[in-house]
């Protein structure tokens, strides 16, 4: 028994965009992380929530900000590679996000996506043991 279509149209209640949007976001960042894995393409999406609200949602592989500069220089030359070189040694030894301390984090958007960036791992992990 598969999933059952949803019909496409705008949703009526705040409750029902935003559960909506957080579920689209989601599948869309597994989606474009997949994509970043088997072809090793940079990938990098942004996205505004919906409603007033300023929050900006990214994603990006090897990073959000990786990507847009390389997009925005729009530059194959030895020195744009040789800066990808020197930007992704940078990110190693600053280490991965899991080993940062949570009291770096300045807005609490911040702290939200690390906790969903955790959630996340959890599930992954979940899924791979089973």
């Amino acid at each position: 028994m598969g999933k059952a279509m949803i019909e496409m149209k705008k949703r009526e209640t705040k409750s029902q965009i935003y559960v909506t949007f957080s579920k689209r976001r989601k599948g869309l960042f597994k989606k474009a992380a997949e994509l970043s894995v088997l072809t090793d393409a940079k990938v990098a999406i942004l996205t505004a929530g919906p409603g007033g609200k300023a929050r900006v949602y990214s994603f990006g592989y090897p990073s959000a900000d990786h990507v847009i500069r390389r997009y925005l220089n729009n530059s194959t030359s030895q020195t744009l590679l040789h800066e990808e070189k020197q930007q992704e040694e940078e990110d190693e030894e600053e280490g991965c996000w899991w080993d940062q301390d949570i009291g770096v984090f300045k807005s609490m958007d911040e702290l939200v996506a690390y906790a969903d960036a955790l959630e996340k791992l959890k599930v992954n992990a979940m899924a791979r043991l089973h």
